[in-house]
């Protein structure tokens, strides 16, 4: 019985990879677009520097893969 159950998983641990991969994949050409911006403004009065860091367009299969990689490793 416990051969059987390590079947199981190695099965999920498998496709928790496949999850993973594509999240890689996605993450890699996202980020390779230049996805942000930057910029730095002073606020002398207040003795402020302040750095903004804007993203642009995230694709919903980025944060969804992660999410399945995770629930599938967790139940492994």
């Amino acid at each position: 019985m416990s051969g059987s159950r390590l079947v199981y998983v190695e099965m999920k641990t498998r496709r928790a990879k496949e999850h993973f991969d594509v999240f890689q994949r996605e993450l890699d050409a996202w980020l390779a677009t230049e996805p942000y911006t930057v910029t730095y403004e002073d606020n002398f009065e207040r003795n402020l520097h302040i750095c903004r860091i804007r993203t642009h367009g995230v694709k919903d299969v980025v944060p969804l893969a992660l999410g399945d990689f995770i629930c599938y490793l967790r139940s492994s």
